[in-house]
C-alpha cells in the first residue's frame, strides 16, 4: 500500500454481524460470557452445595441483563436496569429461601410461611426479569426495522 492510501482505523470501524446489522455491545458480550460461566459452574456445584444453585441463578440474572441491551449508547437501557434489579432480588431471595429451608431442616421443624413467601416473591422477580428481557428484545427488533416511507 502506498503512503497516500489510508488504512481504516479500528476506532472508526462500525461493528457489524454477518447479516449487516449492529453487533451486541462489548459490555453485554462480557456479561453474557460471565453469566454463561456462572450458570455452568453453578449447575455443577449445585450437586454438592446449595450455593451452587445461587451461583446459577446469578448467572441467569447476568444473562438477562446482557440480553436486554439496546443498540444505542449507553447500552444499558431503562429496561436493562429493571432486569438488573429483578435479577439481583431473585438471586438474594433464592439465597434466603435456601437458608430458611436448611435452617428449618436443621431444627427439624415444619416449613414456615416465610419460606412460602420467599418462594413466591422469587418467582415474581423471575417473571419480571423474563418480561423485561422479552420486551427489550421486541423493542430492539422494532427499532431495527427499516422505516417505510409513504
Amino acid at each position: 500500500m502506498s503512503d497516500k492510501e489510508e488504512m481504516p482505523r479500528m476506532s472508526e470501524a462500525v461493528p457489524v454481524t454477518g447479516a449487516g446489522g449492529p453487533q451486541m455491545p462489548l459490555g453485554a458480550r462480557r456479561l453474557f460470557i460471565i453469566g454463561s460461566l456462572g450458570v455452568l459452574a453453578g449447575i455443577v456445584a449445585s450437586r454438592f452445595y446449595f450455593s451452587g444453585l445461587v451461583l446459577a441463578v446469578a448467572g441467569i440474572a447476568l444473562l438477562g441483563v446482557a440480553l436486554s441491551y439496546r443498540d444505542k449508547k449507553p447500552w444499558m437501557s431503562p429496561i436493562s436496569w429493571v432486569v438488573c434489579v429483578a435479577g439481583g432480588l431473585w438471586t438474594a431471595i433464592t439465597a434466603a429461601y435456601g437458608w430458611s429451608i436448611s435452617t428449618e431442616a436443621d431444627a427439624a421443624s415444619s416449613h414456615s410461611e416465610f419460606a412460602g413467601w420467599l418462594f413466591t416473591s422469587g418467582y415474581v422477580m423471575f417473571v419480571v426479569m423474563a418480561i423485561g428481557v422479552a420486551s427489550a428484545v421486541v423493542v430492539r427488533i422494532i427499532r431495527r426495522r427499516p422505516k417505510a416511507h409513504p
